[in-house]
This record gives C-alpha cells, sequence and structure tokens, in this order.
C-alpha cells in the first residue's frame, strides 16, 4: 500500500515537473537562424511574477538579422532587435497568462534575412497571483548594446599605404564565410584562426591567415600592385642570379593596355616635353551658377571626381582645362561640401580623399598632382569611386560620381557593357548617381557614355568648350535627376 502512494506520488510530481517548458522550433529556409533547443522546467508556479526564460539565437548567414516589428498579447520577446553576422545573443521570453490553471501560448517572430518565422511555444501551470506584477513589465531590453569587441581589418597599397576602396575580401572560420567589399571592415566576432582571401583590379591577390587573440586588435593587410611586379622581379634576379632557372620569373607578362587612337603619338610628344595645350582655354566660372548653388540649401555635398588622364586627355589641352575649372569649382563649394579626386589611366591614383571645401590650399595642391599617362582602366577607377563614396557615406550628405573623359574606356578583359551594368548595379543598390563631362563629339563615344550616365542614375554632358566645365560640375550638384 505504501509502495502503491509513493508511486502515486512519484506520479504526480512528474506531472507538474512539466508544468512550465519554452520550446522553439525553427523551420527556416537555408537556416539563417538557429536556435538552441532549450528546456526550462520551473515546476508549478505558485506565485506568478512575470518570470522570464532565456534562450539564445544564432545568426549563421553573413548578412545582420533584424527582428521585424511584431506584436503578441501573451508572449513577450526581450532582446536585441538586430542579430550582427555569425553572432550568438540571448533574449528572453515573458508569457502573460491572465486566468489560474493550465496556459499553452504559440507566436512565430520574423527576422529580415529569413521567409519562415521563428516559432516560440510556452506552456505553464499557474496556482496564483502577485497583485503587483499585474501593474509592473520587466525591464524592456529592446535596445541592443554596442559591442565592446571588434575585428579590425584594413586593406591597404604596400607602396602608399593608402586604402584600397575596390578590394573585395572573403572571410572564413570555424566553417563560416562571409565576403564584403571595401577597404576596412569591423566584425563583432570571436578569437582565433581566420583565413583571408583578398583580391583588387590592379593588385596581385593575397591568401593570408591572422590569429585574432585581441579585442579592438587591427590587421592591415598590403596588396602588391601588379606595376610593381617587374621591379621585384629585377630586384629578385640581380639579388639571385639563379632564381631564373628555378622559378622562370622574368616570364612574368602583365596585360598590355590597348592603346587609344593616338595615344602612340600622345607618348612622343611626352617624351619630348613638348605640352600642347588649347590657347583659347578660359575657366572663369558663371557667378551667378556659383551663387545659385552657395544659397541651394542643398545638403552637404561629397563630389568625387574621376579624371581620365590618358595622354589623348593632355594632347587636346582637356587636362589643363580641367585642373583650372576644377581649382575654380573649389572656391565656389560651400565649407560643408567635400572633394575626392581620383585620375586613371592603366591604374588608379587616389589624389584626395574626402576632403573638406574648407581646405582649399590641400585640394588645390591635389588638383595641381593631376598628371597625364597612359591607357584607360575605368573599371578598377570606377569600383574605387564606389567604395570610396561608400566608406564616407553619410545619411546627410549627398554623393556624386564624375567622370570626366574623351572617349571609349579600354581595360583589359573587359567588355564594353560592363561599365553601364555595373553603374546600373550600384545606382539600384545605392542610389549615388554616375555622371559624365565628355570632351568628344564622335557619336560612337557619346552613344556609350550615355548609356553608362544613364544605368548610373546620372546625365551626360558635351563639353564642346572647356569654359563649361566648371559650371557643369555646379548644375550636376543641383540637378534634381
Amino acid at each position: 500500500m505504501i509502495l502503491l502512494l509513493n508511486l502515486q506520488k512519484m506520479f504526480i510530481m512528474f506531472k507538474y515537473s512539466i508544468g512550465f517548458i519554452i520550446f522553439l522550433n525553427a523551420v527556416c529556409l537555408s537556416a539563417q537562424i538557429l536556435p538552441n533547443s532549450i528546456n526550462l522546467n520551473y515546476g508549478k508556479v505558485n506565485t506568478w511574477k512575470n518570470d522570464t526564460l532565456e534562450f539564445y539565437l544564432t545568426n549563421k548567414s553573413n548578412t545582420t538579422a533584424k527582428l521585424l516589428p511584431t506584436y503578441s498579447p501573451y508572449l513577450l520577446l526581450l532582446g536585441p532587435l538586430e542579430i550582427l553576422p555569425f553572432a550568438k545573443v540571448k533574449y528572453k521570453i515573458v508569457a502573460y497568462p491572465t486566468v489560474k490553471g493550465n496556459f499553452d501560448f504559440l507566436y512565430a517572430y520574423y527576422f529580415s534575412n529569413q521567409q519562415e518565422p521563428i516559432r516560440v511555444s510556452a506552456i505553464g501551470y499557474v496556482k496564483g497571483f502577485d497583485e503587483l506584477a499585474m501593474f509592473e513589465c520587466p525591464k524592456i531590453e529592446q535596445v541592443d548594446k554596442k559591442p565592446t569587441s571588434f575585428f579590425n581589418l584594413k586593406i591597404v597599397d604596400s607602396s602608399s599605404n593608402k586604402l584600397i576602396y575596390h578590394a573585395t575580401t572573403n572571410i572564413t572560420s570555424y566553417g563560416n564565410s562571409i565576403n564584403f567589399e571595401g577597404p576596412s571592415l569591423k566584425l563583432n566576432t570571436q578569437i582565433g584562426l581566420y583565413d583571408l582571401t583578398i583580391a583588387a583590379d590592379g593588385y596581385l591577390s593575397k591568401k593570408e591567415q591572422i590569429n585574432y587573440i585581441k579585442s579592438n586588435e587591427i590587421f592591415v593587410i598590403k596588396m602588391v600592385p601588379i606595376s610593381e611586379i617587374p621591379l621585384i622581379a629585377e630586384v629578385l634576379l640581380n639579388s639571385f642570379p639563379d632564381l631564373n632557372t628555378i622559378t622562370g620569373v622574368n616570364e612574368v607578362i602583365l596585360p598590355k593596355e590597348i592603346i587609344k587612337e593616338n595615344e602612340i603619338q600622345d607618348l612622343i610628344i611626352s617624351q619630348n616635353s613638348v605640352i600642347i595645350s588649347n590657347p583659347n582655354i578660359e575657366t572663369n566660372i558663371n557667378l551667378d551658377i556659383a551663387k545659385e548653388y552657395q544659397i541651394s540649401g542643398l545638403p552637404p555635398q561629397h563630389i568625387i571626381i574621376l579624371a581620365d588622364v590618358s595622354f589623348s586627355m593632355k594632347r587636346q589641352g582637356h587636362l589643363d582645362a580641367l585642373k583650372l575649372a576644377l581649382n575654380q569649382t573649389i572656391i565656389a563649394l560651400r565649407p560643408i561640401d567635400s572633394l575626392s579626386i581620383i585620375t586613371f589611366s592603366a591604374q588608379n591614383t587616389i589624389l584626395a580623399d574626402h576632403i573638406s571645401a574648407t581646405f582649399k590650399d590641400s585640394l588645390a595642391n591635389a588638383i595641381q598632382e593631376i598628371q597625364a599617362k597612359g591607357g584607360t582602366n575605368a573599371k578598377i577607377a570606377m569600383k574605387s569611386a564606389y567604395g570610396l563614396a561608400n566608406y564616407h557615406k553619410n545619411e546627410f550628405a549627398n554623393t556624386n560620381i564624375i567622370i570626366f573623359t574623351d572617349g571609349k574606356f579600354n581595360t583589359p578583359g573587359v567588355s564594353n557593357t560592363w561599365y553601364a551594368s555595373y553603374a546600373n548595379e550600384r545606382f539600384v543598390a545605392e542610389k549615388i548617381p554616375l555622371n559624365i563631362l565628355l570632351f568628344s563629339a564622335d557619336e560612337m563615344d557619346i552613344n556609350f557614355m550615355d548609356n553608362i550616365s544613364n544605368n548610373g542614375g546620372g546625365n551626360l554632358l558635351l563639353m564642346k568648350s572647356e569654359t563649361a566645365i566648371g559650371d557643369a560640375v555646379l548644375k550636376i550638384l543641383m540637378s534634381k535627376k
């Protein structure tokens, strides 16, 4: 009899031992958000006091998962509003039963990076309520605290130590992988080994493993420009004469630039130090347009100049005109504006990196550095411009990319359709207009550039006279397109 009573008591205890259980079931397409399987046993709740249960969610994707707005009168989810890539965060659930006895609640919570919700089920048994608890709510923790531990990465040119804005990087660790574009990254992640694969047009690709052991540690990856390969090879061969037969290092062949029409003639002119300029250049900026811009009330402007510095631009006098016009344009800019200058030929060079218009001397020095070179590799320049724009992105400022060129681009191995396609892709994603000031009357050049500017959300302006350059820049900034 005693044994029977003991068994009966054990059955009753077992029955109530499962009184309060939280169960999460994530049925996710591609399983981006993974909840841990948690079984918490509170037993029978004698006095309900808005008790909370904790659980963890892990974001397995390489994009930030944002918690979408949801409301349930019976289940309150407490925790951060977003989960960073590969991060694991803690959430709390508060159930709100209104009557004594058993309760069973089910609700779905949605995140931005997956279609299927995280389904949360809470059951329990309440014997009584704390009267004060009916008027008190648990502390809301919906505001995510800023992470205090960052993995910092910077990609720079090995010669100049300048940021490489068009770099693309793959980071792999613990079976997870993340890709990003740009010169730097801040990632809230765990300590450990990370495998990096970095690529950038005009640079040797690089693979490197780094050991992240300290919070806020900064890793600087230096990329070697392809243009330096012959110099490196020459140094190696001079230092190690037998290296040639071992590695065949002198067999390195660089991709040759497609030379524009008249480029050979331009090269000869440059070598003989003969500068041909247009004696009729007048670059006095229209004061009415300058005044109209200064009182326009427009948000701060970040103007990114992409200057084609091929020899043909110099031969026709366009570079001289451009430099004079930019010098006058910076006078018309407001203190809240900023200017970046990227020149492109066989490679691109960043002469000014988001310099405030208040530093007119610095901008004038950068403009003076614009010099003619060979080739017209616009692919690198465009990637750098968009990368630079994103790096300095400000929600309160406008960004405009303006290309100055005299004809078709000739990046080796790149089809003519790439430029318009890339411009459209970036405009759709970032709404940064790409404008072109063209120094050519050739119909094929006009159609080619018009297609790029249209796809880039900007305008094509034909520079029939160099006197219009400065005015054209200000008109672009005031354009509503």
